[in-house]
């Protein structure tokens, strides 16, 4: 998968450079850090989190 290893740049205060492999895996990390976050928020304010599962929410 050749285009996996286009390079991508974007600049915020200083410029970027990574892999558009390496951009998808941050984010979809990024998208379970964040799911994890609210689900113990959830749990913690007594709430049961709704199921994680990608197919279910997109």
């Amino acid at each position: 998968m050749e285009e996996l290893q286009r390079e991508v740049s974007f600049e915020f205060d200083r410029k970027y450079v990574y892999t558009l492999e390496d951009t998808l895996w941050h984010a979809m990390t990024h998208d379970v850090h964040h799911s994890a976050q609210m689900s113990m928020l959830l749990r913690r304010l007594g709430h049961a989190p709704p199921g994680m599962d990608y197919i279910l929410r997109a």
